[in-house]
């Protein structure tokens, strides 16, 4: 078994220590809450619990998962195994990277979300973001996709690494190809939007990448934070003011009414479906004029990244990031809020 870091975490502070130790597995998330938790080493019996677990919840359906996700108990196991998978395959995918960068191990920041974990951390310009999928999003994508059981769902552990650019995303799945068998992985699936863009000029990778030793398949993005930041740029849709009273019923609140999206939500999930409802044919120009400048940003981002021009791009890309911020604002600001929620949680 390969030596990695065993860590202890203040929740409270942050602070992470790290000891040399063995593969991990999570303690009982029972324990989550109080003020500091130690990760124990992992040895036969956790491991052989952890691919028993998982070889059983292959084949879950949703009438099971929403029994578990009723039942604390067993809502702390699933979180508990996928956590253990989430917390081994980035550590040995980060060390395959660091030790082709001559980089030291680093700290992982971990916050604990309702008995799962999401991790962070950060080598250079190279960034990592892990997590495990809530039951919720499991259940809601199985049934949006026509999933008949977990096994066919390739992201309950999912994470993604943040790039400079393009061209460092190319390397690093160049030598995750290399090298991963060496920690027993193999990637079964690539879909290199980078070499092969998409019309929308994405700009990612998506690797679906097994597990050999607890049998987990999970779910890896590689891509360009320049393009990462775009895509999640937050953006503010103001509705004017709205009135409530004080608990005691006392006085009248009046506060702004503002809805706080970002911009893949409001283009790929909102904009995509109300430019289908009659009751908006009238800005149906302006969605589709919203869509046109998102993707002529992102492919200015994409291609100044592939020739190395982004900096000197810069200011042009960003003049262009607040035309389409005012162009979401005045489109949306039209369109009442409840419509706007509905179409991008449907």
């Amino acid at each position: 078994m390969n030596k990695i870091q065993n860590i202890r975490i203040n929740i409270n502070s942050g602070v992470v220590n790290q000891v040399p130790s063995k593969r991990v597995d999570f303690p009982n998330s029972n324990n989550l809450s109080s003020d500091a938790f130690y990760i124990k080493d992992i040895d036969k019996e956790t491991e052989d619990r952890v691919r028993k677990n998982v070889e059983n919840y292959k084949n879950l359906t949703l009438t099971e998962l929403k029994k578990i996700l009723k039942n604390k108990d067993s809502k702390v196991e699933f979180y508990r195994t996928f956590n253990a998978a989430v917390y081994n395959n980035f550590h040995d995918i980060s060390r395959i990277i660091f030790e082709s960068n001559s980089t030291s191990i680093p700290n992982f920041a971990i916050q604990n979300l309702d008995g799962k974990i999401n991790t962070k951390f950060q080598i250079d310009d190279i960034e990592f973001v892990a997590n495990v999928k809530s039951i919720n999003r499991i259940i809601e994508k199985m049934e949006r996709k026509g999933k008949e059981t977990l096994e066919e769902v390739n992201d309950v552990v999912r994470g993604r690494i943040n790039c400079k650019d393009v061209n460092q995303a190319q390397k690093i799945l160049e030598i995750l190809k290399e090298k991963l068998g060496s920690q027993n992985k193999e990637i079964i699936e690539v879909d290199d939007m980078i070499n092969n863009p998409r019309p929308d000029y994405m700009g990612r990778i998506h690797l679906t990448i097994k597990d050999k030793e607890t049998g987990v398949n999970f779910e890896l993005q590689i891509g360009s934070k320049n393009i990462t930041d775009f895509i999640e740029r937050p953006i503010n849709i103001n509705y004017g003011t709205r009135e409530s009273f004080s608990n005691d019923g006392r006085s009248l609140l009046i506060e702004e009414d503002v809805f706080k999206s970002n911009y893949h939500d409001l283009i790929y999930k909102a904009a995509k479906k109300l430019e289908k409802d009659s009751k908006y044919e009238k800005i149906k120009p302006e969605f589709q004029k919203i869509y046109e400048k998102y993707v002529d940003i992102q492919r200015k981002i994409f291609e100044s990244e592939k020739e190395g021009t982004f900096q000197k791009n810069k200011n042009d890309i960003d003049k262009s990031i607040r035309e389409l911020d005012n162009l979401l604002i005045n489109t949306f600001s039209k369109i009442p809020k409840e419509d706007v929620i509905k179409a991008i949680e449907s």
